[in-house]
C-alpha cells in the first residue's frame, strides 16, 4: 500500500511508535531543524521543489557521529511530512535531540532564508 502523509491527519503517537520501531528507542528529531524544513516544505507543496543538499551534508558532516542518522532524520521527516506541529509535539514527547549545534544553525538558515 502507498504511504499516505497528511499532515493535519498526523498522530504523533503512532509517528513517535513508528520512529521508535524503526531506529530504536533513542530515536529524536532536532526540533528547529525538522520544523524549518517543514515550513519550507508547506511553502512550497505546489511546486517542485529540491533541498539544498550542499548545505544538509555540510551541517550532517559537522553533526557528531552518534546523532547524524537523528539530523538527517529531522530535515526528511521535515520536508517529506511539512508539519511542523509534527515536529514540535515529537520534542514535547521527549523526542528532542537538544539543542547541540541548534542555534548557529537556526540562525544560519534564517539568515540565508532571508537573502
Amino acid at each position: 500500500h502507498s504511504l499516505q502523509l497528511d499532515a493535519a491527519n498526523l498522530d504523533v503517537v503512532e509517528a513517535e511508535k513508528r520512529l521508535v520501531a524503526e531506529m530504536g528507542e533513542h530515536v529524536c528529531v532536532y526540533e528547529r531543524v525538522c520544523a524549518h524544513y517543514a515550513q519550507l516544505a508547506e511553502h512550497r507543496k505546489t511546486e517542485n521543489h529540491e533541498l539544498d543538499w550542499n548545505n544538509v551534508f555540510s551541517k550532517y558532516a559537522k553533526s557528531p557521529d552518534s546523532m547524524k542518522q537523528f539530523y538527517l532524520l529531522s530535515v526528511i521527516l521535515g520536508d517529506v511530512v511539512g508539519s511542523p506541529t509534527l515536529c514540535h509535539q515529537l520534542a514535547k514527547r521527549g523526542r528532542g535531540c537538544g539543542v547541540l549545534g541548534l542555534e548557529e544553525e537556526t540562525t544560519t538558515m534564517k539568515t540565508k532564508a532571508a537573502a
